[in-house]
């Protein structure tokens, strides 16, 4: 009897590992699904709030908007600007009208940026868990997916991040990330557009536009 009860506790257990293993494939890909919709997007036109908070300190808050069209992006803020082609960065300091250029490392993480943001979640690994249930709304057509994240790299200096979305639609709309050392980012994103309605031109780096600003090239190359 206890043989059997034995190998009844280890089939159980066996089950119980394959349904975990089966639910965290089916979290990941519905949050890749999201990243994807918005990285491999042709054209993306999106506003948002980023927001900063370090222990015991008021929170940084940043109003902008983010444009894309293939692999060239901008990111427009009250006080600073990015203009990316995938290879070179151009970071605008708008009130000391300064500029600085620097190579892209493919393999950095930096997430200043919604772009940033999005290329952490897709590139590292981590373990999901549905956690819906912390959404408080009472209206059925605000209600968003939560999935928690949790990197798998016990070397990160992030330990959990919250990612939330509209199911329907798969629409972004809160990414808040959990550093080790207190801080905390935020990303809140509001009006988004795929359609385009905005000039290649528009989110190009252009010197002309900056030929009073001094400008630092800080390539190695």
């Amino acid at each position: 009897m206890n043989q059997l009860r034995s190998l009844f506790l280890i089939l159980l257990m066996g089950i119980s590992h394959q349904v975990v293993h089966a639910q965290d494939q089916d979290l990941q890909e519905s949050v890749h699904q999201v990243i994807d919709k918005y990285q491999e997007a042709d054209a993306l036109k999106l506003d948002f709030e980023f927001q900063i908070t370090f222990p015991e300190q008021d929170p940084q808050i940043f109003q902008g908007t983010f444009f894309k069209r293939g692999d060239q992006y901008k990111v427009d803020l009250d006080d600073y600007a990015i203009y990316s082609d995938g290879t070179t960065q151009y970071t605008v300091q708008k009130k000391v009208k300064e500029v600085q250029i620097t190579s892209i490392d493919l393999e950095s993480v930096e997430l200043s940026s919604p772009a940033g943001i999005l290329k952490y979640l897709h590139n590292q690994d981590f373990k999901y868990f549905d956690k819906s249930g912390l959404n408080q709304s009472s209206s059925i057509g605000s209600r968003l997916k939560i999935i928690e994240l949790i990197p798998t790299d016990k070397s990160s200096e992030y330990f959990k991040i919250r990612f939330s979305y509209q199911d329907a639609g798969n629409i972004l709309k809160h990414v808040e990330i959990f550093a080790k050392d207190g801080q905390r980012i935020q990303l809140t994103t509001g009006e988004t557009s795929f359609s385009g309605n905005f000039s290649q031109e528009s989110i190009l780096w252009n010197d002309e536009l900056y030929e009073d600003y001094y400008i630092e090239d800080l390539r190695i190359d």
